[in-house]
């Protein structure tokens, strides 16, 4: 259909958006003059105070392209700024991503050290969303010569009581915020230091705990968290709620190397981790899996407390696409002398497995069983035809996963081109027939390769 300059001047706010979004991508292809379309300029000025709240919002994030392509003028767009402060207010239900361009008009000039008053109002406002992000903003506002800094420590109090809010993820964001703000001399550690109670209590539960732990080492640098403050660090080493303890276990190398705990009592508390390695939840046993290898090197396990254990990784291989990352600890198992060639048999059965992702798992790592001698190659021969069914499985993932498998190791002496040439319908079948228009594309690639390599 051909685009109408007439449509940008449209009754409704939603089409003039469309037509809007149209007239900047035939713009940026160089199929539409910049100079046509700054004539009804006056109609995306009216876009910048709709009362349709995305409307509003997709208009001010491309005032920067538009004033580039001098589409706008900047006094025009100055002069409307009031209904940007408007969708800063509501950022924490239209979107969030508005604070994103403060920086960009800011370094345009709409935003300017006159609007100072209103970013002063933002951070104190009772709303504690609009009161967070607008502190999540903050540096931005002083890198732009926007704020002063005595103004920003003139309400540092509305910050304070940010970090003590009911609200966990306003609280976390206020605690990412610290490390800005002291590096920025708007607080002192000693001003923060006093609040640290309740950042253990985000490090002691809810889902926000993992994201939580992320700020610690910041905060130890800055003294906020001191290195004698050891005693909440074990108690979440050693808390009731598994997902507390993987965090605080995930974390440990931090609380070692930053000083704060002592290695010798951390290897007391090992049986924490090793029931960790035991939960019957796939997810955290998997991730206690990938610390225990991380771990052995510190001594705070030893070999055979994995190789106590092992039957429980074991089990994680054979979920197969839930737990993909499983195998990736493979390779420092079989390093450590965890997994052997007393684990034959175990591998030989997955490489013949009746679940198809599981079985096919065990067929992407069988070179590092057989580099590593864990199975033999005449075992992999032998169960040859199991990964042949893989080729014309019914799910159209596993079945891709396969050819894709086979064209990456025909080189390898496993499969021979005469054993693939028996198989090729099934890969024709997938480029025709499977639902999902990606898996027939990646089906074509891989057929094009293998006619390319003179395989099929």
């Amino acid at each position: 259909m051909e685009f109408r300059l007439s449509s940008l001047c449209g009754d409704d706010d939603k089409d003039k958006v469309e037509a809007w979004k149209t007239a900047i991508d035939l713009i940026n292809k160089g199929k539409l003059e910049a100079e046509k379309v700054k004539h009804s300029a006056i109609c995306y000025y009216s876009l910048l105070s709709a009362k349709d709240m995305r409307a509003l919002s997709w208009a001010w994030e491309n005032v920067e392209a538009l004033l580039d392509k001098k589409i706008l003028d900047i006094d025009e767009v100055k002069g409307l700024k009031m209904y940007f402060f408007k969708l800063l207010k509501y950022a924490s239900w239209v979107f969030s991503e508005v604070w994103d361009l403060v920086d960009g008009l800011a370094t345009k000039g709409v935003i300017t050290r006159e609007d100072a008053e209103k970013f002063i109002s933002l951070l104190k406002s009772y709303d504690e969303d609009v009161s967070s992000y607008a502190w999540e903003y903050v540096t931005v506002l002083l890198d732009r010569k926007i704020l002063k800094p005595e103004e920003v420590i003139g309400v540092k109090d509305a910050f304070f009581q940010l970090l003590m809010t009911d609200d966990e993820e306003i609280s976390l964001a206020a605690w990412n915020s610290v490390i800005g703000l002291v590096d920025k001399g708007i607080i002192s550690p000693d001003q923060v230091r006093q609040y640290k109670g309740y950042f253990f209590q985000l490090l002691s539960g809810g889902w926000v705990s993992g994201y939580a732990w992320e700020t610690v080492k910041d905060l130890i640098d800055r003294g906020i968290i001191t290195k004698d403050e050891d005693r909440p660090f074990y108690s979440l080493l050693t808390s009731d709620s598994e997902s507390v303890r993987l965090h605080a276990w995930e974390n440990l190398d931090v609380l070692l190397n930053e000083g704060v705990l002592d290695l010798e009592e951390i290897k007391g508390l090992k049986e924490y981790l090793l029931g960790l390695m035991r939960s019957k939840s796939k997810f955290l046993r998997l991730d206690a899996w990938e610390v225990a290898v991380k771990v052995v090197s510190r001594g705070v396990l030893n070999l055979d407390d994995l190789i106590e254990n092992k039957k429980y990784f074991l089990r994680l291989l054979k979920l197969g696409k839930t737990c993909p990352k499983a195998w990736g600890l493979l390779p420092p198992l079989i390093e450590y002398s965890v997994i052997t060639e007393g684990d034959k048999d175990f591998f030989i059965d997955l490489l013949k497995y009746d679940k198809g992702w599981t079985r096919l798992r065990a067929w992407e790592n069988v070179n590092t069983l057989l580099e590593n001698s864990i199975i033999e190659f005449n075992d992999v021969l032998r169960a040859k035809r199991y990964f042949f069914d893989l080729l014309s499985s019914k799910d159209y993932e596993v079945r891709l996963a396969a050819w894709k498998f086979l064209a990456k190791n025909m080189n390898k002496g496993l499969i021979t081109a005469e054993e693939v040439a028996d198989w090729k319908d099934e890969l024709r079948d997938m480029i025709v027939e499977a639902p999902n228009h990606l898996i027939r594309k990646d089906a074509l690639e891989v057929y094009e390769e293998l006619k390319a390599n003179g395989i099929i």
